[in-house]
């Protein structure tokens, strides 16, 4: 009788196992399938195109910074010049 308690034992300590190690391996949160991974020789052509495009943007946007500058001095160009002139244009 004992010889069958422990044997019984051991099966379902091995069905335990097996069980658990399914569930872990079957769980989506932990182990992502194989199509949902990015390789590295993936990532890093894309990484490049978005650093490029970022790069474009900062470049944009200083050039219409400078834009404003030169447009601002102007301006303050313009109204130096009336303050002196006591607001008559010349």
């Amino acid at each position: 009788m004992e010889m069958y308690i422990g044997l019984g034992t051991i099966i379902a300590a091995v069905l335990g196992l097996f069980w658990a190690v399914n569930k872990h391996t079957s769980n989506t949160d932990r182990h992502p399938a194989k199509k949902d991974i990015v390789f590295r020789d993936v990532c890093a052509p894309e990484m490049k195109r978005l650093e490029d495009c970022v790069e474009i943007e900062l470049r944009n946007v200083k050039f219409q910074i400078d834009k404003i500058d030169k447009k601002f001095d102007k301006h303050c160009e313009e109204i130096k010049s009336l303050i002196r002139t006591n607001g008559k244009k010349t």
